[in-house]
């Protein structure tokens, strides 16, 4: 041990245990749903209002906005009727040209 300094193994076995992390992965990440992600923020951006706008209208939190337009969460039918209604656009808008 080098004078004036302490070894913690409690400390240097939580380092040492630590899990690598991973890049987050989305199985909704598929050409055709991300094509439908983009047509949701381009719908937003149309409508000129934020993430935050459409989450007021919704009331909804920002970050759900955010978690649908990144795919982090899946967009079910209920929620794409009312993403239609609030963003004033056709239901079938948001999937036109996905096979």
């Amino acid at each position: 041990m080098v004078a004036g300094t302490q070894e913690n193994p409690t400390t240097d076995a939580k380092k040492a245990k630590k899990p690598k992390e991973r890049p987050r992965r989305f199985p909704q990440h598929n050409k055709d749903y991300k094509a439908f992600r983009l047509r949701l923020k381009e719908a937003r951006e149309l409508a000129g209002l934020s993430q935050q706008d459409l989450a007021d209208l919704l009331k909804r939190p920002q970050t759900w906005v955010s978690k649908n337009e990144t795919g982090e969460r899946r967009v079910d039918a209920v929620e794409l009727i009312k993403l239609a209604r609030a963003l004033k656009k056709p239901m079938d808008w948001f999937v036109e040209g996905i096979p």
